[in-house]
């Protein structure tokens, strides 16, 4: 498991993109279709590869520290 950082949140023509801070610095573009509603810059999200596939929810613990 990761944790990322919402750096913004941009309409484009097509959807919704979060960009993600990833640990490494990164900035990745993700629909945010994918992610949990009523996300916002800032937040922190946990990532984790499960057998059933990628779980992504939002780490409400991770962000208050």
């Amino acid at each position: 498991m990761f944790h990322c950082t919402v750096d913004r949140l941009e309409p484009t023509p097509t959807e919704p993109l979060a960009l993600l801070e990833l640990p490494s610095g990164e900035v990745v573009p993700v629909p945010a279709i994918l992610l949990p509603e009523g996300l916002e810059a800032g937040d922190v999200l946990a990532v984790q590869h499960t057998s059933q596939g990628v779980v992504i929810r939002q780490d409400t613990i991770e962000a208050s520290r």
